[in-house]
């Protein structure tokens, strides 16, 4: 399990890291990856971006079940979500969508060229490597212009389009987003939340 967090986000980090240690088995190992960046990427506002690759770099050829620090995890998640995994290890699993539809199509295949979100994902052995691989030749293709967002969930896309990937989305959903304001880009705001988020079973 890997954790991104950021400056700023003491407080919903802590309280996610704390959680997931409760929940936590002696097989499973608990990843943070802080973003201590001082300067991002030339064509980045941010330096989220270089934090994700952290994340998928630290996974190595392992599977992982990767969390951004402001996810809110329903009740017994880790149990919860294994369930889910243990179903289709070899899959891209969501835990958090915001798709209009989750309400009436409900768990369901996607098309990886529509992923969206990063709050919590899960990646089998070997993706994380062959994303963070392709995370570089995506940044080369940017425009030189500078971003203010950013687009990794747009990159994992591309990434799961070009290799005719498919993701499973878990509805309900396992965990919410606390929907503040975002440190990545200022302009998004609040709201960016699940309709079918289930706390309790």
């Amino acid at each position: 399990m890997i954790i991104l967090t950021c400056p700023g986000r003491e407080d919903m980090f802590q309280n996610l890291y704390a959680k997931l240690l409760a929940l936590a088995g002696p097989e499973d190992s608990l990843i943070v990856c802080k973003d201590a960046y001082e300067k991002p990427l030339p064509k980045f506002k941010s330096t989220a971006y270089q934090n994700f690759q952290d994340g998928w770099r630290s996974a190595g050829e392992d599977c992982a079940l990767y969390f951004e620090d402001d996810a809110y995890l329903c009740d017994n998640f880790v149990s919860r979500a294994k369930k889910e995994i243990s179903k289709r290890p070899q899959e891209i699993i969501q835990f958090f969508s915001r798709r209009k539809n989750d309400l009436t199509h409900g768990s369901r295949h996607l098309q990886m060229s529509n992923f969206s979100s990063m709050v919590c994902y899960y990646l089998p052995e070997k993706y994380s490597q062959s994303l963070l691989n392709y995370s570089y030749l995506f940044y080369l293709k940017l425009p030189n212009e500078v971003y203010h967002s950013c687009p990794s969930d747009l990159m994992a896309a591309e990434w799961g389009g070009k290799m005719g990937y498919k993701y499973w989305n878990v509805v309900p959903n396992l965990v919410q987003h606390l929907g503040h304001v975002s440190k990545i880009s200022p302009k998004r705001v609040g709201g960016r939340v699940s309709k079918t988020f289930l706390e309790f079973e």
